[in-house]
């Protein structure tokens, strides 16, 4: 024993066979007892942890049980939930997202747009593929190209309104290319940039959801 305690040596012992073992979550039988009833298990062993003489049952934890799961995700004033391998964002409430309506959410990494269109629900990233310019301001600038919007043309493609490329909502897949820009590819007033046409990627889809009175983004 050391004098952070036989607990703190167990726990890091148990740690070490589980990476020895290749597992995702190892437990010793004295967890399990507690959380039996809450989880699936996969497996279980009997090792001799590296410092003991004793063996010792250690379980292998597979996943929640589908009501575990559902306790764990209630919401009240919960903001994020598991669910199929990704992490929900919950972001505005339903009702605050009328049909032709978009909102800018910001997160860690980046900007999300969601929108409403048709009676769907879609979310992408703001930043446009091309040269990862804002589709939409996140705030009440007004100047230069800040003060036009990203628009939808008649099959319902995003056109940016930087150089009007254009993206299927659906797929993500371009649709058109940089169309306000120069034959060379240069844009008008800024040719000594050159050509910048190239970079061709397709729209950051995001998955969405309605769900409980919110909409929500998942991230892997």
């Amino acid at each position: 024993l050391t004098a952070i305690g036989d607990a703190v040596n167990v726990a890091s012992r148990v740690e070490a066979a589980n990476k020895e073992a290749g597992t995702r979550l190892l437990i010793t039988e004295t967890l399990y007892e507690l959380v039996k009833g809450e989880v699936e298990i996969s497996d279980f062993i009997r090792v001799r942890l590296r410092g003991t003489s004793d063996r010792i049952t250690l379980y292998e934890i597979k996943k929640l049980k589908v009501e575990a799961e559902r306790r764990l995700n209630e919401k009240g004033a919960r903001e994020t939930m598991q669910l199929g391998g990704k992490t929900w964002h919950r972001t505005v409430a339903t009702s605050e997202l009328k049909d032709g309506d978009h909102k800018v959410i910001e997160f860690q990494a980046l900007y999300a747009v969601i929108l409403r269109r048709g009676g769907r629900v879609y979310a992408f990233n703001n930043a446009c593929p091309h040269l990862k310019l804002p589709f939409f301001e996140t705030g009440s600038r007004a100047n230069g190209h800040a003060g036009r919007t990203s628009t939808f043309g008649e099959d319902g493609t995003l056109v940016c309104r930087w150089h009007h490329s254009g993206f299927d909502l659906d797929t993500g897949e371009i649709v058109r290319w940089c169309e306000a820009l120069n034959e060379d590819g240069t844009s008008a007033g800024m040719e000594i940039l050159g050509d910048i046409s190239k970079n061709r990627a397709p729209l950051h889809l995001f998955p969405c959801r309605e769900e409980d009175g919110y909409i929500w983004i998942g991230f892997d």
